[in-house]
């Protein structure tokens, strides 16, 4: 090999030294920054989960019906006695209330004005010194002690529609006592209940407005 080819091939030798030196360099680099990106995105990430607001935990707590002025389409049934009604309860938020529909295959009115209750059967109107209607007024009467009892024992299920646009679901178990779903509209407000109440199982859906009870005429004293 001559002396000029001798620095001819050490010329290429050391070009191919330096551009595999500058290859691996290059690689290093590429792979610091690699790692240097993820480091950062997943920092990132953990911060963006950080800074997700934790939603308020939710609580029964529905305005008590026995304040408001409503009407409740109500299907319940005796569960122990076989016992069905159909009807409409018209409340005043007063405390008075007019229980009308179908009760063992009766037409019925049941009213509740003060103290005073009178049932009423086609046009036959007696007053009588308790209310015996037949038909258990915790299916559509949620008093604030009640709520308060039920919410020990009220699980929530979630959003749904229901009859006043889209609810909270709660889950109301107490043995003994309740097993129902109920419906709470955004304004606080029951819009609906179902299940099970002592031994009379329901569906109540209520519809609040401004409820006038008028005694009726032609009244007379319970013969019993």
């Amino acid at each position: 090999m001559t002396r000029t080819q001798k620095i001819i091939v050490g010329l290429l030798v050391l070009i191919l030294v330096c551009t595999v030196g500058y290859f691996l360099f290059s690689m290093n680099e590429a792979d610091k920054d690699t790692e240097q990106l993820t480091s950062e995105s997943s920092q990132s990430e953990i911060q963006e989960v950080d800074e997700i607001p934790v939603g308020e935990q939710k609580t029964f707590e529905p305005i008590a019906t026995t304040s408001e002025s409503f009407v409740v389409e109500l299907e319940a049934e005796d569960t122990e006695n076989d016992v069905p009604y159909t009807g409409t309860v018209n409340y005043d938020g007063e405390g008075n209330y007019l229980l009308e529909g179908t009760f063992k295959n009766d037409n019925l009115r049941v009213y509740q004005l003060g103290d005073e209750f009178i049932s009423c059967q086609n046009d036959t109107c007696f007053s009588l010194t308790t209310s015996e209607n037949g038909v258990d007024a915790s299916t559509y009467m949620y008093s604030e002690d009640a709520i308060l009892e039920y919410s020990e024992y009220a699980e929530y299920v979630g959003e749904s529609d229901c009859p006043a646009g889209t609810c909270d679901i709660w889950s109301v178990t107490k043995p003994d006592d309740i097993d129902a779903t109920i419906y709470v509209a955004s304004d606080g407000r029951i819009s609906k209940a179902e299940g099970t109440s002592n031994t009379t199982s329901f569906v109540a859906v209520f519809s609040y407005q401004p409820v006038s009870i008028e005694r009726p005429e032609n009244v007379t004293q319970s013969p019993f």
